[in-house]
């Protein structure tokens, strides 16, 4: 009976090291022990302990597991396992990037070689401060239905449509040049009209009711064209070439700004 119990004992002192942290002690302790065990020279059972604390990693906050890393750091040191001191002091820099080393525990020369670790690790990037600027494009369909009611076709060609405003300008001007030519027609055979005898005064009607059908006919055209270069003008979108907004940080030289090329349409 002394002997199973003194061989359970016996086991479990072995097995002790190799237990979950939270059935040895807190997180908070496992540095503690580690540190105690190296002040003993124990470094089996140092790192033991500092294996176990990693390969459970889950119980342990980010600096309390940066803290053991360098401490088994510490312990390959002594143990001249050199190949593993640089990946947990790696290990301990990516947790904890701040992370001091306790003078008690490390030597200067290890503490030198801890920093050039630290000097090589990539600088985290400073977040940029990001202003919001609202560029305004005005809408030109407003102004160039405007001028597309003054002169068919100048809206048109304010927005950038130079073809359309050239088809709604000589469209404009035949039918302005036809209604007047008829116009002006219908007038002389008016007065014919007004001067015919019997005789003729059939045939002269005919031909002024001819030139008055023409003129009304023209002039409702002129105004079919004139109103739909007005509507055109305000409906369709503009010919916006793109609009380049120079983006540049305040931290950044300004060979690294660049430009973003917007095209609105309205």
């Amino acid at each position: 009976m002394q002997l199973v119990t003194i061989g359970s004992i016996t086991l479990l002192l072995w097995a002790w090291p190799l237990l979950p942290a939270n059935a040895q002690s807190n997180a908070a302790d496992r540095a503690k022990e580690i540190q105690r065990a190296l002040q003993r020279a124990d470094y089996q059972f140092a790192s033991a302990l500092a294996d176990s604390a990693i390969a459970n990693f889950k119980q342990f906050s980010p600096t309390q597991l940066a803290e053991i890393h360098a401490l088994r750091a510490l312990v390959a040191l002594e143990q001249n396992q050199s190949a593993i001191v640089e990946a947990h002091f790696l290990m301990a820099l990516q947790l904890a990037p701040e992370l001091q080393l306790d003078p008690i525990f490390f030597s200067p020369a290890v503490q030198a070689r801890f920093e050039q670790l630290r000097a090589q690790l990539p600088k985290a990037e400073t977040p940029q401060r990001v202003e919001t600027r609202y560029v305004i494009v005005p809408d030109p369909r407003i102004k160039a239905a405007g001028k597309s009611l003054l002169l068919p076709g100048w809206g048109q060609r304010a927005k950038g449509h130079r073809t359309r405003g050239l088809l709604f300008t000589s469209a404009a001007a035949t039918f302005a040049a036809a209604t007047l030519t008829t116009h002006f027609l219908r007038a002389s055979a008016e007065d014919n009209y007004r001067k015919a005898n019997s005789q003729n005064v059939a045939q002269r009607y005919d031909t002024f009711n001819r030139y008055h059908l023409l003129r009304n006919n023209f002039a409702l055209g002129l105004g079919l064209i004139w109103s739909a270069n007005a509507l055109e003008a305000l409906l369709s979108p503009a010919h916006t070439a793109p609009v380049s907004i120079g983006i540049i940080s305040p931290n950044l030289p300004a060979a690294h700004a660049f430009l973003l090329a917007v095209a609105v349409k309205f």
